[in-house]
């Protein structure tokens, strides 16, 4: 994902915990994507929850 804002390593993802509507360029994406990681620092080990989403046109 990036670096670290405790250390500046970097993080890696350890799980998707949600995900939510299709994908774009998917069959059937509508307007809205959205998901939920949770990231980790190898080197300190600090964390953080990332919830991110998207809104666009129907790609028909």
């Amino acid at each position: 994902m990036g670096g670290c804002a405790a250390c500046g390593d970097r993080e890696s993802r350890l799980v998707r915990i949600d995900l939510s509507g299709v994908p774009h360029g998917q069959p059937g994406h509508r307007v809205y994507h959205r998901w939920t990681d949770r990231y980790a620092c190898p080197g300190c080990d600090a964390g953080r929850l990332v919830v991110w989403a998207t809104w666009g046109r129907s790609s028909g």
